[in-house]
């Protein structure tokens, strides 16, 4: 399965660590006794935060959690971009800790074509996804990413422009490490270029890790490799992490504001112990350095099979073109009677993201596989 289940299987199918897991008294706790973190909290969700999640935070500075309740993410972006406009409003004063909603202003999310931040209605309105059609959208601001590193300078003013003219209106921007409908990236310089201006604007800065993080990118978050000078505002999680939600600054947003993020769940403790487990296995067996190795192999070797192009991405989150649609299909549908799985990314290419536990030998495979199918 080179999807590892859609990306939410980090180890693969069946690992041994996450199976003898379910013979300990907390994961048995949580299995049959779905609490909510909310109206029930256990004695020790406290120790949960600071044991499994705080030592993985992206930055120092990120040493407040606010969880979710799905896995894949969708929901820690959407209620990333609810902090950002609950502290727009703090900031100016509109909103009190006595307010119970959100005034009416129709404040402004920017993003960028080619990416993805999930499939509610708030998340397609920042997306190009098919699945957007036809269904009533926000009408918040998608910008254009760059083609090429010498495009970033017409982004940047592009960006830069918009909140210019938008009268404080704009909230927050949202980015991908890797953009998940195109598999494209920007360099480390243009990142802190849009940190830099959002900062100057006080716009909030949210980096969109749902689908790159927990290693895929041969770093535990992928925009480590943008070394930024200051550290993003939110960073989401989901997907490989089990867990979803959000980092966040401890004075992001007061203490009063905790009601604008009430759920009947506020996380899930079972999911929570299946992080800590992947985090173990990490770290145990390097499976960071075995990403960035192999990705970089695999890359390599992609880049000389016949008849597909453009091999792109970073670590084992790769893509690649073929000549067309029916080509891509026809591709497709040959690697998946071989027994391989992958996804079609746009009209002519094809994306992968393996397990971490994804090694040379399972490359190997996949690339003589690959091989055959073409001819």
């Amino acid at each position: 399965d080179m999807l590892s289940g859609g990306g939410h299987l980090p180890l693969g199918y069946n690992h041994d660590s996450l199976v003898k897991v379910m013979d300990k008294k907390t994961y048995d706790r949580f299995i049959h006794n779905n609490v909510s973190f909310t109206f029930g909290p256990s004695e020790d969700v406290s120790d949960l935060h600071r044991t499994i999640l705080r030592p993985v935070s992206p930055h120092k500075s990120l040493d407040r959690v606010h969880l979710s309740t799905d896995i894949s993410g969708e929901l820690a972006n959407e209620n990333a971009i609810r902090a950002a406009m609950i502290r727009h409003e703090f900031a100016t004063g509109a909103l009190s800790a006595n307010t119970c909603q959100l005034p009416s202003t129709n404040y402004q999310v920017v993003a960028f074509k080619g990416a993805h931040h999930g499939s509610t209605l708030a998340m397609l309105s920042l997306s190009q996804h098919p699945q957007k059609t036809n269904l009533p959208m926000k009408n918040w601001t998608v910008l254009d990413f760059p083609k090429s590193q010498s495009d970033e300078a017409r982004v940047i003013e592009s960006f830069e422009q918009t909140l210019k003219t938008s009268h404080g209106n704009v909230a927050a921007v949202i980015v991908e490490p890797l953009q998940s409908l195109t598999y494209s990236y920007a360099s480390p310089s243009f990142y802190n270029h849009l940190r830099k201006i959002a900062h100057d604007h006080s716009v909030t800065f949210i980096v969109d890790e749902t689908a790159t993080g927990c290693g895929a990118s041969g770093a535990f978050w992928a925009h480590e490799k943008w070394n930024l000078e200051q550290a993003p505002d939110l960073v989401t999680f989901g997907r490989r992490t089990q867990a979803s939600g959000f980092y966040a600054r401890r004075d992001f947003l007061p203490k009063s504001s905790s009601w604008h993020f009430f759920n009947a769940r506020n996380g899930d403790g079972l999911r929570l112990v299946q992080f800590k487990v992947i985090q173990d296995v990490i770290k145990n067996e390097h499976l960071l350095n075995k990403v960035a190795s192999t990705g970089a192999s695999l890359k390599s070797e992609l880049e000389k099979v016949d008849q597909i192009s453009n091999v792109r991405g970073f670590g084992t989150l790769l893509a690649f073109d073929t000549k067309d649609m029916k080509t891509n299909q026809t591709l497709i549908r040959a690697l998946r009677n071989h027994g391989v799985n992958v996804a079609s990314l746009g009209s002519n290419s094809i994306a992968i993201k393996p397990a971490l536990i994804f090694d040379g030998k399972h490359s190997n495979e996949f690339v003589a596989t690959l091989r055959k199918s073409v001819k």
